[in-house]
């Protein structure tokens, strides 16, 4: 995988490709999930406009996400840990025959590093729960703002 496709494919891909795996399409796109929420989230609860939103938060906002996407595509790049699956790119360790005659039949590590493949996974997949769990918390919040609001208004009708 080349650079320019590594840091591209992080943060343009959408979960309909054909060629990621689910876990891969949550990655790229739950920080805009976290941000959509926080936008409505600003709007319905809080009664933010949308130029506040966009004067406050809006930049700040984007320069975070990129800069995180950015950062978990190219962390396993630097340790050259992309590696081929099933016509895309994912974070593994390339494995082949040892060369060595004393360890015949074992399989030595060509390229890639376990251990940043594990723990990018984990920031990856705690990323996801945060998000997760903040969309929900702030869509439960915006329905319940929402109703409470509709039974006020049934008095006037």
């Amino acid at each position: 995988c080349e650079l320019f496709h590594v840091l591209l494919f992080g943060i343009i891909c959408t979960p309909f490709s054909s060629k990621m795996s689910l876990s891969q399409s949550f990655q790229h796109n739950q920080f805009y999930q976290g941000a959509i929420s926080l936008n409505i989230w600003l709007l319905i609860v809080f009664g933010w406009k949308q130029d506040k939103f966009a004067e406050k938060v809006e930049k700040p906002m984007h320069i975070i996400i990129i800069t995180l996407t950015f950062l978990l595509a190219g962390i396993p790049l630097a340790f050259q840990n992309y590696g081929p699956a099933c016509g895309g790119c994912r974070i593994t360790t390339i494995r082949a025959k040892c060369s060595d005659t004393d360890v015949e039949n074992m399989l030595c590590k060509l390229r890639g590093n376990e251990r940043v493949g594990a723990v990018v996974a984990k920031i990856r997949g705690s990323f996801l729960v945060l998000v997760l769990v903040f969309s929900t918390v702030t869509m439960v919040w915006v329905y319940l703002h929402v109703k409470r609001q509709e039974k006020r208004n049934k008095q006037y009708v």
